[in-house]
């Protein structure tokens, strides 16, 4: 049995540092405007296995593989099981791109439900795989020059009262509402700073990187996956099912902090009705260093160092957090990053291409 709760100081008030109850406090602050928020996320792991004493994928398997190449069925179908019976409705389930990688999506719901899932979901994952002499990681970025895992996190804001999609216009380029358009501009003018929310680990950066599938450049787009805000083809009723899909995020992330952040600095974008630089279609990747700054096109940080600073920097942060969560996180992010530099004894650039012993031993099992 699992329960979920809130964290309360010794006289029953609200303990500020519960990710948990500040996301309620968000959502409920939502509500009392007459509005919801909706969240899916695209939680991607690995399987691995011991490998004469080194990590290495469990089976060789590729993209959308069956048996005998993908040799997680079963593991797969008895943590699907599972799922259904703790209420998941189950979307999908395929092997990923890297060896290893699984893709298991269950249905958007309330971000406070939403979250709660994750937490269900990443514990059955890891207790089956465990079961089957295998290990489940949602570490970022497990092994170099194959795409890491993410957790792209589908949003849309609905009215209470009518069920009323507030980012759907059907009469709009791609579909979509002013309002969704100016969210986007609170999400892109907020993600450097919210990478340290999003991609807590110095492993996360790893996984950001060029040609992989993960985003580099702040920027968004109609189905371009090059982009950190990809908007998804939109099939049938698509006032009901218009949404953005913010691709930065990882699966080690906690799942009621980074719900904050993106409300938070998405609401500020329809407050402030902040306009996003032009959508972008081209493959971002592969555009030059001019056509970049002729697109307005900015990028997320190198590494979690550089993270801390943009959260530290971004003055809207620590309104969105709270004082307590605000000075803590940063206090224990620097610490993180201090530490591996520290163990590497090399410049930033000379390590990224490696996963370390350091990073298996903090992230392989916890992340």
């Amino acid at each position: 049995a699992v329960m979920f709760c809130y964290v309360s100081n010794p006289d029953g008030s609200a303990f500020a540092g519960d990710p948990r109850g500040l996301l309620k406090r968000t959502v409920d602050d939502l509500e009392k405007k007459g509005y919801g928020f909706n969240t899916g996320p695209e939680l991607e792991y690995m399987y691995v296995a011991d490998n004469n004493g080194s990590v290495a994928p469990f089976g060789k398997g590729g993209y959308f593989d069956i048996p005998p190449l993908d040799p997680t069925e079963d593991v797969k179908l008895e943590t699907l099981m599972c799922l259904e019976a703790a209420g998941f409705q189950i979307d999908r389930v395929h092997h990923e791109v890297a060896e290893g990688q699984q893709e298991i999506n269950f249905r958007y719901s309330d971000a406070l439900k939403t979250a709660d899932n994750v937490i269900l979901y990443k514990l059955a994952v890891k207790t089956i795989a465990q079961k089957h002499e295998t290990t489940a990681t949602f570490m970022p970025k497990p092994f170099w020059g194959v795409n890491g895992s993410g957790c792209h996190m589908h949003q849309s804001i609905i009215e209470l009262d009518t069920g009323k999609n507030l980012f759907s216009d059907p009469d709009t380029k791609y579909g979509l509402s002013e309002t969704a358009i100016h969210y986007i501009g609170g999400l892109l003018k907020h993600a450097q700073a919210m990478s340290m929310i999003v991609t807590p680990l110095v492993n996360s950066y790893k996984r950001l990187v060029p040609h992989y599938e993960a985003p580099v450049y702040i920027a968004w787009g109609y189905a371009n996956r090059s982009a950190i805000v990809r908007v998804p083809l939109a099939p049938g009723e698509k006032n009901k099912v218009t949404r953005i899909e913010y691709r930065h995020p990882d699966p080690s992330c906690n799942p009621y902090l980074a719900s904050v952040v993106l409300l938070k600095s998405g609401w500020e974008g329809i407050e402030k009705k902040i306009e996003p630089i032009a959508d972008i279609q081209d493959n971002i990747y592969e555009l030059s260093k001019k056509q970049l700054k002729d697109y307005g096109v900015t990028f997320l940080p190198e590494h979690l160092g550089e993270a801390v600073e943009c959260f530290e920097e971004d003055t809207s942060m620590k309104g969105i957090v709270g004082d307590f969560l605000h000075e803590n996180l940063i206090e224990l992010k620097q610490a993180e990053f201090k530490s591996y530099m520290d163990y590497t004894g090399v410049e930033w650039a000379a390590s990224r291409p490696k996963i370390t012993p350091w990073e298996y031993e903090r992230y392989l099992t916890r992340a």
